[in-house]
């Protein structure tokens, strides 16, 4: 798988995983208590399946968890299962989704402030880049995850964007800078001890050498690589690594060698269904045949080239062609779930300006009923100095008295006229009873109860008495 080699190290599965353990976790799911649960056995389980090279199934799994987490949309578990995801399609050398996956992820991460996901999201948008030989824009983005990883001081991410940043130069046949950046990336991850990257890296560094026609110093490399993938029993990489050093003998013309790696690369991929290295064996094989002369031997191997070859493009046109309807049924869920939005918007929207102008008419009303009240009182205090004006400023002496009741004929008020009239103060009056103190006329209660009846109605009554006044002479008033 040529391009294998432009996916970063962390693409690289560690160990062989058993179809035993996919069983398992397959039990696990039906198994687990909630959402959470399963979300993280999707994605282990995506790593078996990338394991098998049976990344159709990872990118279903990590559908199915994607799904899962619809509620919480913007989260970091989200946005790494978008990351998977891309990382998924990149193993399929499948582009499009790829590409739309960690653009959807780098623009959360960023809302998010999520640095380490935005880092991984720039590692994969350069690698489609450069898949688009579209190397400039591949450097820009890979120097953007290499200034977050240092300013969040993740070794590891900075080792990735070394290694990537070096594919770029490799591409460009700048040698030594590519080689530069790929010894830092290789001793950082030795540092920290990031066996995946490690092998990542020494692949990558025996492609550069490859390139300028150093077969030694190639070789040394993925023989280096070969022993480590034996340590750690990633038969994948292995078989991975025989491929290349086939490739190389070839190179070096060392046919009995290179037959004998490739026939390791084949033996280990047909164990483990690793369908794109077999693919690539035997075009090696072809090219070796062809090389020695002995045609229809190379013909045959070519036939099984192009045989399995088509195979894995249709099995990829497929998968292309469902991510073209994921991603379209994806858009118009979100299509949809934005025009629930406006909606609700809109609801909320028309509510506030409801509130906003139903409070208006109120302090609207309020106002002019505080204005009227306002005026009411105004207009009463007016009215009570016109009348306190009126009363002081008349000729005719004026009592206020009560009427009706136990209290009746106490003075409640009287003008300066009365005052003058009858000698006393204004103070000295209002604790008088005009009927007992002041008037000299005995009134029989029938008459009285009768004046009372009529200023209870409001009538006007009419008559004369005599008042004693504080001197003690006697006036003649009329009433």
């Amino acid at each position: 798988m040529k391009r294998f080699l432009l996916i970063i190290g962390f693409l690289i599965p560690l160990l062989a995983f058993s179809e035993t353990k996919i069983d398992s976790l397959l039990s696990a799911i039906a198994r687990a208590e909630n959402d959470s649960i399963r979300v993280d056995i999707y994605a282990r389980l995506a790593e078996e399946y990338s394991g098998l090279e049976n990344f159709k199934l990872a990118t279903e799994t990590l559908h199915n968890a994607l799904e899962l987490m619809e509620g919480k949309p913007g989260s970091k578990e989200y946005v790494w299962n978008l990351l998977s995801l891309s990382n998924a399609y990149l193993m399929q050398q499948n582009p499009e989704p790829a590409m739309e996956y960690a653009k959807k992820a780098a623009g959360m991460a960023i809302a998010a402030g999520f640095n380490a996901a935005e880092a991984r999201a720039y590692l994969n948008i350069g690698t489609v880049l450069i898949d688009s030989q579209k190397y400039d824009e591949a450097e820009e983005n890979f120097l953007k995850a290499l200034r977050l990883s240092i300013s969040t001081k993740d070794s590891l991410f900075i080792s990735y964007a070394y290694n990537n940043l070096a594919i770029v130069y490799r591409h460009q046949a700048k040698y030594n800078e590519a080689l530069s950046y790929l010894y830092k990336a290789l001793d950082i991850k030795q540092k920290i001890g990031a066996p995946g990257g490690t092998l990542s890296t020494l692949g990558n560094i025996a492609r550069v050498f490859r390139d300028q026609k150093v077969y030694d110093s190639a070789l040394l490399m993925n023989k280096a690589a070969l022993e480590i993938s034996r340590k750690l029993g990633n038969v994948f990489y292995m078989a991975h690594t025989y491929r290349n050093i086939a490739n190389l003998y070839t190179d070096m013309g060392l046919f009995d060698l290179a037959l004998a790696a490739t026939d390791s690369a084949l033996r280990i991929s047909f164990q483990n269904r690793f369908f794109f290295i077999q693919k690539d064996a035997y075009q090696i094989l072809s090219r070796i045949m062809l090389l020695q002369n002995n045609y229809k031997a190379a013909y045959d191997y070519q036939i099984k080239f192009m045989m399995l070859s088509d195979s894995l493009n249709q099995i990829k046109s497929q998968s292309r062609i469902g991510e073209m309807e994921q991603l379209y049924n994806n858009e118009k869920k979100e299509r949809q779930i934005n025009l629930l939005k406006l909606e609700n918007e809109k609801m909320l929207r028309n509510f506030h300006i409801a509130i906003i102008f139903f409070l208006m008419v109120i302090m609207v009303l309020f106002y002019f009923r505080n204005r009227k009240i306002k005026e009411t009182k105004m207009a009463l205090i007016e009215s009570e100095k016109k009348f306190e004006q009126l009363f002081n400023e008349i000729p005719d002496a004026v009592f206020i008295t009560r009427y009706g009741g136990a209290r009746a004929g106490e003075i409640v008020n009287v003008n300066p006229a009365a005052e003058l009239q009858l000698g006393y103060s204004k103070q000295e009056l209002i604790k008088m009873n005009i009927v007992n103190d002041i008037s000299l006329e005995i009134q029989p209660e029938p008459v009285r109860l009768d004046r009372e009846d009529l200023l209870m109605k409001d009538r006007k009554i009419e008559f004369v008495e005599r008042k004693k006044r504080k001197n003690g002479s006697i006036i003649w008033t009329e009433v």
